[in-house]
């Protein structure tokens, strides 16, 4: 199968399994970059650092909790993880399918339209979401 920008979102979300620990861990990274600012590129990340440990730090002082408690926890300081991220996350999601499918294909799975041969939404999927066949009663 060609690897698309659907293609690797499937692998990734589906095949989480898949990844490597620094995989999932910069996945964790740009998941908290996102939700922090919109956005992944590295400026973002920089911006979302700062979002994240300034409400972390006013979440502390009013609850007098040293825990973290924001997604703070989530961002990594790891150089191997930042080096994954650094090209955002769409960039992230199309290496780290390639490399699994380069190496593990025969584990990966996928749930294709039987009308239409395009890719499902999930592996349990039994509706195209191109085409709008069903596939339930099959």
């Amino acid at each position: 199968m060609e690897l698309s920008p659907e293609v690797a979102r499937y692998v990734v979300h589906v095949h989480w399994d898949l990844m490597s620990v620094e995989e999932r861990l910069a996945l964790r990274h740009l998941v908290a970059t996102i939700k922090a600012t919109g956005r992944s590129d590295l400026a973002a990340q920089g911006e979302a650092r700062k979002y994240w440990s300034d409400l972390d730090a006013a979440i502390r002082r009013e609850t007098r909790n040293e825990e973290r408690i924001t997604p703070l926890r989530y961002l990594s300081d790891d150089p191997s993880v930042l080096e994954l991220a650094a090209d955002g996350f769409e960039a992230f999601e199309l290496r780290t399918a390639a490399r699994i499918l380069r190496e593990r294909a025969t584990e990966v799975r996928f749930n294709l339209c039987p009308q239409c041969d395009k890719l499902a939404r999930t592996p349990t999927a039994k509706q195209c979401r191109h085409c709008g066949y069903d596939w339930h009663a099959a």
